[in-house]
Parts: structure tokens; sequence; C-alpha cells
């Protein structure tokens, strides 16, 4: 399976009760390994389902010493020859293995929830999990009971919010700091100080994709046309930048393209929201009869692991054109309004080229564990709730023949 199951006999918690018996204070601990199972879930597959049902990620399974690694093996071809006529033969050594490794980032996790909305969401749960005369061992030994008490942890991680899945795609490419020294919506020292913090820290896959925008990488040094754009809208010819697209592809990628039919997989376009709707607008205006059909249903295996509920689901952020599933990243366009730039890209990838990898610490401060919640006892905290994990993370790019891009990327005016 993809989704791991937690394991609760890792899991450590104590409380400390008033005199109506409710559980006042107290603090829940995982291990490293149940800490690093949630963040994949929560920080890889749920953060972009779409992408991960379409195998766009390469996850590292190997983490050793602070360091991931990939490897993948390059297609075979050209390997039969005449069957000769003696015993005499002669072994084809051409196929290689190509190795990935890239030094992870450390992070850190330290959050306090004191509004009353945090409060209230946490404190229904706390009561469930911390009942009277339950302990933590009594209610993991249930099905009932390990449901209430997943649901708190989870919702605890989940409060983390985007920066795993920002940090991947935005961290520590010059547009961050460019942003931020201008701050062209007037967002203030403490917010840019805090989006500097978070996206300072590890490199991100745009970094690396921008970084082989020169005349060696003619695949990636494509920049879309300043005419083609007014704001966040996309006015150029959305169809044309895909053919124009395929024109740039290595032969390498139409090598893996060939590759991808026996897993049933398709090269990903993953596009700005400006790109995304014209070609939409496009497409509807040649074929009205098409629009209905511009619209993907997720019913891979990771869909299925994630939960019933997400099989057979479709989404209108996602369609099957020309051989490429073209993506809409609302993710994208979000940080860029966000943070007050302009952003427009197209990225054509085949799957499994974009390599990522997350690793949890012991914390020494917490025995050796991997995350903590703690509801404070002390009065001037109010009730409030903290929560405390390190965790390290890398991205890579695994092959950049396996790519395409164009791009445009500036501070707002």
């Amino acid at each position: 399976m993809l989704i791991k199951e937690i394991n609760y006999d890792k899991a450590y918690g104590a409380a400390q009760r008033g005199m109506n018996g409710f559980a006042v204070s107290g603090n829940i601990q995982l291990s490293a390994e149940d800490t690093l199972t949630l963040m994949k879930q929560h920080r890889i597959y749920k953060e972009d389902i779409l992408a991960n049902t379409l195998g766009a990620y390469a996850i590292a399974e190997k983490v050793k010493g602070g360091t991931a690694y990939w490897a993948s093996i390059d297609n075979m071809k050209y390997v039969t020859t005449a069957r000769p006529s003696d015993c005499s033969r002669t072994a084809i050594t051409r196929g290689n293995v190509t190795s990935t490794s890239k030094a992870l980032t450390k992070m850190h996790v330290f959050l306090k929830f004191c509004s009353d909305t945090w409060t209230a969401k946490f404190d229904s749960r706390w009561k469930a999990l911390w009942g009277a005369g339950n302990e933590l061992n009594d209610i993991t030994s249930t099905a009932e009971g390990r449901e209430v008490f997943n649901e708190y942890v989870n919702t605890s991680v989940e409060a983390i919010g985007s920066d795993f899945s920002e940090i991947s795609w935005l961290g520590n490419h010059p547009i961050i700091a460019t942003t931020v020294s201008a701050d062209p919506l007037s967002l203030g020292g403490t917010i840019t100080a805090a989006i500097t913090a978070t996206l300072s820290v590890a490199d991100g896959w745009f970094k690396q994709i921008d970084a082989l925008k020169t005349v060696s990488y003619p695949h990636i040094n494509n920049d879309i046309p300043s005419g083609d754009m007014n704001g966040d809208l996309y006015i150029g010819d959305a169809i044309a930048l895909v053919q124009e697209m395929k024109t740039k592809a290595k032969p390498k990628f139409a090598s893996a393209l060939a590759a991808l039919k026996e897993g049933a997989q398709y090269p990903i376009l993953f596009v700005t929201g400006g790109i995304f709707n014209r070609l939409k607008e496009q497409i509807i205006a040649a074929n009205p009869s098409l629009a209905s059909t511009l619209c993907w249903v997720m019913n891979g295996k990771l869909a299925a692991e994630m939960g019933i509920e997400l099989v057979n689901s479709t989404t209108w952020n996602a369609f099957h054109y020309d051989g490429n599933i073209i993506v809409n990243r609302p993710d994208w366009d979000a940080s860029a309004q966000e943070i007050g730039f302009y952003h427009h890209r197209a990225l054509l990838v085949i799957p499994g080229t974009l390599g990522i990898a997350i690793d949890v610490e012991e914390m020494e401060a917490y025995g050796g564990m991997g995350l903590s919640i703690v509801k404070s006892p002390t009065p001037t905290d109010g009730g409030a709730y903290f929560l405390e994990t390190n965790y390290q993370i890398a991205t890579a790019i695994l092959k950049n023949e396996h790519m395409v891009n164009y791009s445009y990327i500036a501070v707002r005016t």
C-alpha cells in the first residue's frame, strides 16, 4: 500500500485531569516513523492528490544519513542481434541505472493554536480522546477509539498548512527575495519576514528548472512572450503553445513517452490558471460538444487508498488533450497572488521526473519521538495547544530531458 496505517503501539499519551474529570492539560507524542507516515500522507499525497494520482512525483524510498537517493533504469533499446552460428556471443552492456542523490534540508515547525476557532476544534476531539476513565492504550485498542485518535492527530498535522507543497515548488527561487524586497502588495514586515523564513530554506523545483534556462537547455529555456499575457490572464494561443512544446522535447522524452504505454500513463502538462482557462476556452470555441468532457476522473490506486470517496470522483482541474493530461495548478497562482508576482508557466513532464523526499528526525527533547502535541496547563496560555516537529525535505529533477518548460515570472506592478 502507498498509505500506511499508524502503529498505535508507538504512540504515547498522558493527561492531567481537573476536579470535574476533564483532561485540562496533557500531551500526545508519535514516533518518528509514524510522524513520517503522517507527513507523507498530508504533505505529499493529500496536498497534491491529483498530481500523485497521475504519478508525477518520484518519492524517494531510500533516505540515509540526511541524504535522499533515487534510482531509475534507462530505457533499453537496440539490444537484438542476429543469432550467431556458433556458441560465441557478446553480451549487451548499454543498460544504465541513473542514480541521483541530494542532501535533505532540516525544517522545524512550532505552532501555537490559541484562537477560539482552533481551540474549539481541538477541544471537541480532546474531550472525546480523554473521556472519563479513558487512557491512551484503552482508546486505541478499539476501532472507535483509533478513529477519534486518528482524527485528532490528523487535524493537528493538517494545521501545518500548505508550506511543504509551497516549499517544494517555490523554495529559494530568486523571485521570492525580489518580490519581498519590492513588496508590491504592501504586506508589511511581519508577513514578508514569515514568507522569507519559510521559502528561503530549501530549493524547490522552480529554482532548479529556471536555473536551466540557458542556451544549453533549449527545451527549458523558453520565455512566454509578454504580449501573450495581461496580468494574470493568458491571452495568447494556448493550443499553439501546447503544440510548440512538443517540438521542443528532447529525443529522450520521446523514448520515455513510448515506455509509458506499458503503465497506461500519459505525459503531464502542468499549467497556471491563465493558460488552463485559455486552453479550455479555445477548445470549446472550436468544439462546443467537448465542454462536458474537459474533466478528469480519479480512479487510480492512490485514490482508492486515500478514501472511498475519492474513487471515480471528478475534478475540473484536469482533462486529457492531445495525448497529455492538462493539469491546472491553482496553488501556483495562489502563491503568486498572495506574495505579489506574476507567474505564467507550462511545464510538461514524464511521470516520475520530479523527485521528492521527506524524513523525520527524532527530537531529543521529547525522548526521541517525532511529533509532540501539548495542551498547555499554564494559565496565561488559556488552554492553548502547541505542536512541534522536525522534518527534512529535498526536491530534485531526476532527468531534465524528460521535461519541457515555458515560463514567465516577474514582480507585480
